[in-house]
């Protein structure tokens, strides 16, 4: 398999986790884990030297509180999205995400903190198969994505569901969620 331009053999390793400054970045490794996938927090602007020894299969980009239109905002690495791997962003991570491939974020008419009832529209997407289409789920944000890009919706590339980049504004690894998974 080749991943950033290189042949790699042997086993792979599970999910990269980018912390952009969340408060639930060690919750979302715990659920990842509970999983039974391994997982490993690196800061969100690890180098990939730091990273290709894992050889993750995916990446999770964390939440935290800048705004991806500010000026000094965290960046994705350069690395993320040529790797041609999974990624899910949460909260600030899929706001970045969507910015980084076209999209639009801003400000949110009113901050979101607490438990929030989430309804999932028809046809569901994969990232929310096994879960109800009326649930309770935590929200903690400013922001949000005015105009998706292209490639995130209606997901027009690449043509295997698993190696679209996802996002989603809600953390669903929190207690608080009706059905943390």
């Amino acid at each position: 398999m080749i991943i950033y331009g290189k042949e790699v053999k042997g086993l792979f390793g599970g999910v990269v986790i980018l912390d952009f400054g969340s408060q639930y970045t060690q919750l979302i490794a715990r659920r990842v884990r509970q999983n039974r996938v391994y997982c490993k927090i690196f800061p969100h602007d690890a180098p990939l030297s730091a990273v290709e020894g894992l050889r993750p299969k995916g990446f999770i980009l964390s939440g935290g509180p800048a705004s991806v239109y500010e000026e000094r905002a965290p960046r994705l690495p350069p690395y993320l999205l040529e790797s041609g791997l999974p990624i899910l962003g949460i909260c600030y991570g899929m706001q970045l995400l969507a910015q980084e491939l076209g999209g639009r974020a801003a400000p949110a008419e009113r901050r979101e903190y607490g438990p929030v009832e989430l309804h999932i529209k028809d046809p569901p997407s994969p990232l929310f198969l096994e879960l109800p289409f009326s649930q309770v789920v935590w929200m903690s944000h400013g922001d949000r994505v005015e105009e998706p890009p292209l490639v995130l919706w209606p997901w027009p590339i690449p043509k295997t569901p698993l190696l679209r980049p996802w996002g989603t504004i809600v953390d669903a690894s929190t207690v608080c969620s009706s059905t943390p998974k």
